[in-house]
């Protein structure tokens, strides 16, 4: 592997549909590195012993240590495969066909359990279309494979309001093309469905006029927004909040939402 292809790691700009991933996914897989990739997958806490595995560059000429078994936990983030297939086969992987795809991760990598292969192919979507940007059906499926759970094509399965969001935030950190009204659309009705009368921006985009749209009583968002951001960095955990006070219900959702982030987002850092 030459130095054009380590630069990967640090220069990864670019089209979405020239296969590239952005500096926010690399920032968000803290590679800090591009020579060694702060041997990616191999950051264990020293409290957890797990066995490593040694995958190949392209060419042989580098090696990356990986848990072993990282393709068949179906609890694994999303961009830590996309990190790894870029390793290995550079950008050609977003174009195969999904068996020769499967049989040479089999091969070169370990076994793939079917929600990971269901990974792989939303994160071939997103890398060389734009439609989960644009289409709400490819949105929603992408979101399925991003969250652990196989999508059922041409069934209507709706995410919740924290695997909205995540899929969110994974579309962003693969390129930050804007999200279309159709898919936006999506992603309100997804907070009204759950009782969400104020959306943060940063998850969930520019959804708030829809959603106040809907909210008959005008005078609880600005509440649940003043009492969200005095918050949102407190640890709330061992508060208590009163379930017949609508500021603590809404407050309680945002929180589940953030700790469903905060969960997935230490699975870029664990192994």
């Amino acid at each position: 592997m030459n130095k054009a292809d380590l630069d990967f790691f640090s220069t990864m700009g670019g089209e979405i549909k020239e296969a590239q991933l952005d500096e926010q996914t690399i920032s968000a897989l803290e590679i800090n590195q591009p020579d060694i990739l702060d041997q990616l997958e191999g950051q264990a806490s020293e409290r957890v012993q797990q066995e490593q595995v040694e995958v190949a560059s392209e060419k042989g000429d580098v090696q990356l240590q990986i848990p072993k078994g990282l393709f068949k936990n179906s609890e694994v983030h999303p961009l830590r495969l996309a990190a790894v297939l870029k390793f290995k086969y550079n950008d050609e992987w977003v174009g195969w066909l999904p068996e020769t795809l499967w049989e040479s991760i089999r091969k070169d990598i370990g076994s793939i359990s079917e929600v990971n292969q269901n990974k792989v192919q939303a994160l071939a979507t997103a890398l060389s279309t734009d439609s989960p940007w644009l289409d709400w059906t490819t949105f929603e499926n992408c979101g399925r494979a991003f969250n652990n759970t196989i999508p059922i094509f041409g069934q209507i399965q709706p995410l919740s309001s924290g695997e909205t969001a995540f899929t969110i935030q994974t579309l962003k950190k693969l390129h930050n093309f804007p999200f279309s009204q159709e898919v936006l659309g999506y992603i309100a009705s997804v907070c009204l469905y759950n009782g969400i009368i104020f959306a943060p921006t940063k998850w969930f985009g520019k959804i708030q006029w829809m959603l106040d749209a809907q909210n008959k009583d005008k005078s609880l968002k600005p509440k649940v927004e003043k009492a969200w951001k005095t918050v949102e960095k407190q640890d709330l955990t061992q508060v208590e909040f009163n379930d017949v006070k609508p500021v603590d219900v809404h407050i309680t959702k945002l929180w589940a939402i953030k700790q469903y982030l905060g969960d997935k987002d230490s699975q870029l850092k664990e192994a």
